[in-house]
């Protein structure tokens, strides 16, 4: 229902109106604080450059120069890598679900030498670029880049892979991929089963996996009940919608845990009011009840 108004506003709204409307929606959810001056892209050498994010140096292959020149300008996500970081903890060992190219591990890694991350990333070229960032800034067993998929269950499952983008999704989203994209087999595990066999218990989990969230959340009850993480979570509720699947099923294993909810700055939001947010994706936070 809500992909089929979004076509009706769009076709009907100027598009001055919708993005001013789509800016208000966005500063009641997101309160973002200024981005750090001293946040940039510092240098740059043929292959790598380098950046600085909250007083935090990273050295990044030239492949991700888009990527991290968004984290160090945009409030949004800048104000999402640093509340990332904050609710890991010093120290703390965080599972980045959806790694992209690791810049979110490597900040996290880079601004605390007792920190571990695991980043997994399913997509060849993105897993590449993400051991390269661990080599480049000599994290070594700190910064783990896990080539698999998550989700309900361990075993091998297709998804569509975008050969210029890199992007795994489990289905082509509108307006997402690159080019055509081609057939891939993943394999696939367990939160359940990671935490298990690498005796991990992890302080913070990042879920980023465009629309893929409640495979990912349905492998993880034992995760849950047991070891209680932090988990910051990017809802993709028009992907969701997409597929056909409804966000309150997405999030009952959270809700069945005994799990509260909180926007990134702290503020409480509901389970109902996160389902129902009228932006296309919400980032949140899942604690688990004292």
């Amino acid at each position: 229902m809500k992909r089929h108004l979004s076509k009706i506003v769009r076709a009907l709204v100027p598009g001055w109106v919708r993005a001013a409307a789509k800016e208000r929606v966005t500063r009641r959810y997101y309160r973002l604080p200024l981005v750090a001056s001293g946040n940039c892209v510092v240098s740059e050498t043929g292959e790598t450059l380098a950046a600085s994010f909250d007083g935090v140096r990273l050295v990044v292959p030239m492949v991700a120069k888009r990527d991290v020149e968004g984290i160090v300008t945009e409030s949004l996500a800048a104000h999402e890598v640093a509340a990332i970081c904050a609710a890991a903890g010093k120290g703390g060992r965080l599972l980045d679900i959806g790694g992209h190219r690791g810049l979110v591990s490597g900040f996290y890694c880079a601004g605390d030498p007792t920190a571990r991350a695991w980043c997994f990333e399913p997509s060849p070229p993105l897993a590449e670029s993400c051991r390269t960032l661990a080599t480049l800034n000599g994290f070594g067993g700190r910064m783990q880049v896990c080539q698999v998929a998550l989700g309900p269950k361990p075993g091998r499952q297709t998804m569509l892979f975008d050969p210029v983008g890199g992007y795994v999704q489990v289905k082509r989203y509108e307006h997402t991929m690159w080019s055509e994209p081609q057939s891939i087999e993943l394999v696939v595990e367990t939160l359940d089963q990671f935490c298990a066999r690498e005796d991990v218990a992890p302080t913070l989990v990042k879920i980023d996996v465009e629309g893929y969230e409640g495979e990912v959340l349905a492998g993880a009850g034992e995760m849950l009940r047991t070891l209680r993480p932090v988990l910051l979570v990017e809802l993709h509720l028009a992907f969701l919608e997409d597929r056909g699947v409804g966000p309150m099923d997405v999030l009952r294993p959270l809700q069945e845990a005994g799990y509260r909810f909180s926007l990134l700055d702290g503020r409480p939001i509901s389970l109902s009011q996160v389902c129902g947010c009228p932006l296309a994706r919400v980032h949140f936070f899942a604690r688990p009840k004292a």
